[in-house]
């Protein structure tokens, strides 16, 4: 079984809080791309390669930062899902 299926395990707050953080995760990865794609879009467009440059900085910084929160998000949920498995076997 994979960490989606225990999720149903969980109980209250928990089981709240492993919903928020996956829809969290996939809005917050959904709106990260829309805004590196447009920061990208927008240092295409620059003339001055110092503000291209900047531009493409805050891109990848913000890029990296996403990947970050995913990561952990997940670590967050398969803690949750093990927690929910305790619950339910007794472990």
């Amino acid at each position: 079984m994979n960490n989606c299926e225990y999720i149903v395990n969980l109980q209250g707050a928990d089981a709240i809080a492993c919903l928020l953080l996956s829809w969290s995760r996939v809005c917050s990865v959904q709106a990260t791309s829309q805004l590196v794609n447009a920061l990208k879009s927008e240092a295409e467009s620059q003339v001055d390669s110092e503000q291209q440059k900047k531009l493409l900085a805050a891109a990848k910084l913000l890029a990296d930062a996403t990947a970050r929160m995913v990561e952990a998000a997940k670590v967050h949920i398969a803690l949750l899902a093990t927690e929910g498995r305790r619950y339910v076997t007794g472990i």
